[in-house]
């Protein structure tokens, strides 16, 4: 790729760690001491690298298997291993693997946040995080108003497959100069509370979710080609409007509506959970014991019947296309929809009060999963 990096593989966590000049610098000082100088430590440094280089490719040769607390996981099939140096694996998750393990918290709250034919299409966006190939060539868009599970569930997503795993590109910067090299390397892109400014462009979003090889440009040096596998996950309470109109872009979204409201109001109002303590709840480590079993054997099923897509439970592109739309300038979609023209302005007839017209939006967006949006706003 467009930089030589030394690693140094770590016995305890079973990963390449990315320290190999420091490693070096502190070997040699424990063993050498006072003849240990700088330029002695750049020419072992030199030797070390022309006698152990590996392809960037020897890293991603097993993207089903993934380091794990307690081993080695084969995804496909469940298998654990121990660690093991002769395999390039440069991400972790500190979760053990635990057969037959469950997650009722996570389970709870999955379904207190979706409707319960989504809750499926939420462990495999979850699950499609683990390997390092883009299995699914789907993008997720969580859309619904403030205080509706959304922002926790990335949240969850995050701690689940660590920090450290996850970038953070909108939508709309993918077609930035630069911000495509971000995603080298990582799990997950997680862009909650996404600008709802218009995307003109989604040509690197196509690429990024197709499984091509993607070129990427750096500041400074070099271009770095690699195969993206990071989940695209973006969450917003409005839409934003697509500049482009095609198969191409619809077939590549879940559209995933988040109906229910946490603070009481609403019209599918939720018991409100403060979100410290919501967070507590779903990010213990039996809880994520539970989850990655149920990753696991998600892609176990779709491994052994790989006629169908991973995602087989969605809506079709031109389902989504009508969604994504209509929740993109729903006020419109709304106002076109419901409201007609009076025939006669100057009867008494023919004026509506806001009031009952904001309730009629809230029944018709409830109705065809449309976001809510605050009265004033309206």
């Amino acid at each position: 790729n467009w930089r030589s990096t030394l690693y140094v593989y770590n016995d305890d966590e079973g990963i390449y760690e990315p320290r190999g000049e420091e490693f070096i610098g502190e070997r040699l000082e424990t063993a050498a001491a006072d003849w240990t100088t700088n330029q002695r430590v750049r020419e072992v440094k030199a030797k070390v690298e022309r006698k152990s280089q590996v392809r960037t490719e020897a890293i991603q040769d097993e993207p089903f298997k993934m380091v794990v607390g307690n081993g080695l996981l084969d995804l496909r099939t469940g298998t654990l291993e121990p660690y093991t140096p002769t395999e390039y694996h440069t991400t972790k998750i500190d979760t053990d693997y635990v057969e037959d393990a469950q997650c009722p918290e996570i389970d709870d709250f999955l379904h207190s946040i979706v409707e319960d034919k989504d809750v499926t299409t939420l462990y495999r966006l979850v699950a499609h995080t683990l390997p390092k190939e883009y299995i699914g060539e789907k993008a997720a868009m969580l859309l619904g108003d403030g205080e509706n599970g959304k922002t926790i569930f990335l949240n969850m997503i995050e701690q689940f497959i660590h920090t450290e795993n996850v970038s953070h590109r909108e939508l709309q910067d993918l077609s930035y100069e630069f911000a495509g090299n971000s995603l080298l390397g990582k799990h997950a892109n997680v862009a909650g509370d996404m600008s709802g400014a218009d995307v003109r462009d989604l040509s690197d979003f196509k690429k990024l979710t197709g499984g091509d090889k993607y070129e990427a440009d750096v500041k400074g040096e070099s271009s770095v080609e690699f195969y993206n596998y990071a989940t695209m996950l973006f969450s917003a309470n409005e839409m934003p409007v697509f500049q482009e109109d095609n198969h191409g872009v619809w077939r590549r979204w879940i559209y995933l509506n988040f109906p229910y409201t946490f603070d009481g109001s609403g019209d599918a109002p939720r018991e409100p959970i403060p979100k410290r303590i919501l967070m507590q709840r779903i990010t213990t480590e039996s809880e994520f014991e539970g989850l990655l079993y149920r990753c696991q054997q998600e892609i176990q099923d779709w491994w052994e019947d790989r006629d169908r897509d991973f995602f087989d439970d969605v809506l079709d592109p031109e389902e989504v296309r009508n969604k994504m739309k209509r929740a993109a300038e729903p006020v419109f979609n709304f106002a076109s929809v419901c409201l007609q023209p009076d025939d006669d302005p100057d009867g008494d007839e023919a004026w509506l009060g806001k009031r009952e017209v904001r309730k009629c939006y809230r029944e018709y967006a409830s109705a065809e999963g449309l976001p809510k949006i605050n009265e004033d706003q309206f």
